[in-house]
């Protein structure tokens, strides 16, 4: 399943952020300086071609683990979607959006991996990218980008990825501390050069 594109020439980061009306590319999202205002994709395409199952985000120096989420997964899932007999109903923003909330010692570490598992549909991927935003107060901390290559159908992922976490002044980490939610990312799958899911994070740190 392709998504439809949309021609539409990017005037602006603040045409970037708020538009719903367009299909955006990964040279729209590698210019944003600030969150988006919106979801910039509905997620149900990407829904269809990619699960996710399985995150953990750990400490590479003391390899302990500081957040971990796993759902159940019907491996008959993308079958009974060709089929019909399955359906992906529509994101709500709550759905879309996660809040993690880790110790101020967060603040101590230089670098943390991630695992993400996930599950990919009858279909192959030739392309499957990932670019993630930080921000605090809407001010760009840092920006990720993720090429987790080709996917071969019906197959079952493993991705680490490695996090080396932007240096910040002591004044910065105390209003990090001070403001819960304010610090926020929004990350953004592509699929084939199209953005397929765009899902959104607040951090409070305690």
């Amino acid at each position: 399943m392709a998504a439809i594109l949309k021609k539409h020439k990017i005037k602006s980061d603040e045409d970037v952020r708020g538009n719903k009306e367009k299909t955006f590319t990964i040279s729209d999202i590698l210019k944003l300086k600030s969150p988006t205002s919106c979801f910039l994709s509905t997620n149900k395409v990407g829904s269809s071609l990619v699960q996710f199952t399985e995150f953990k985000i750990r400490d590479l120096v003391s390899n302990s683990e500081l957040f971990s989420v796993k759902k159940n997964f019907d491996n008959n899932f993308f079958k009974s979607l060709e089929k019909g007999e399955t359906t992906i109903e529509e994101f709500g923003d709550a759905d879309r959006t996660v809040h993690y909330n880790f110790s101020k010692d967060f603040f101590k570490l230089k670098t943390v991996g991630t695992t993400l598992v996930f599950q990919i549909g009858l279909k192959e991927i030739k392309s499957f990218r990932m670019i993630e935003k930080h921000y605090f107060k809407n001010k760009l901390l840092k920006s990720f980008d993720f090429n987790f290559g080709f996917c071969i159908p019906s197959s079952t992922n493993e991705i680490e990825t490695v996090y080396d976490l932007p240096k910040l002044d002591e004044k910065t980490i105390k209003e990090m501390i001070a403001n819960p939610k304010q610090t926020t990312s929004d990350s953004f799958y592509f699929v084939d050069d199209k953005l397929v899911m765009h899902n959104k994070a607040t951090y409070t740190y305690h």
